[in-house]
């Protein structure tokens, strides 16, 4: 009620006016929280995982192997970018960028697996492993009873819906009679 009054009382160059306040606000809002979320995310992760490369460098591992593997790596990830140079971009600059992304990618995903490689051990998965087999069957059998219910009430209302329509096709044949 005392919405309807307000309503009543605004006229509509002044709702217009609200309206297209509240939808820039919105996207602004949007597009700015999107920006700084993904710039955020982007450094932090990048930077966690770069330093994890520095500060718990795999042991077994010489650095000349793991400077092979980064080289081979971004190489490979270089190869499968699909991008083209558009016309009127230098291509040398073009491929020494394409080459900075796929050596920035090579150490992201290389410092992804050396912190999976950490987190394994620091949570001990591996001597945990009985437990963690035991639950996930567990989850699977769930999942799999979850499953057949839901294919027994599927193959249930189709059946049921067969035998509408069958009796609906008897109906309308007496009907045409």
């Amino acid at each position: 009620m005392i919405i309807k009054n307000i309503l009543k009382r605004i006229s509509k160059d002044k709702i217009e006016y609200l309206v297209a306040g509240l939808v820039f606000s919105l996207f602004v809002g949007l597009f700015v929280g999107l920006d700084v979320g993904l710039d955020v995310g982007l450094d932090v992760g990048l930077g966690v995982g770069l330093i994890s490369l520095i500060t718990h460098f795999p042991n077994f591992l010489p650095i000349w192997l793991f400077l092979i593997i980064v080289f081979i790596l971004f190489e490979i990830l270089f190869l499968l970018d699909n991008e083209k140079y558009k016309n009127g971009t230098n291509k040398f600059w073009f491929s020494v960028w394409k080459k900075f992304e796929a050596l920035l990618e090579a150490l992201s995903i290389l410092g992804i697996l050396n912190l999976l490689r950490l987190g394994i051990n620091k949570l001990r998965l591996f001597e945990k492993w009985d437990i963690i087999l035991k639950w996930i069957g567990y989850i699977g059998a769930g999942l799999i009873a979850l499953a057949l219910i839901i294919l027994i009430l599927y193959g249930f209302v189709k059946l049921n819906m067969k035998i509408k329509n069958r009796q609906t096709e008897k109906r309308s044949e007496k009907c045409k009679r």
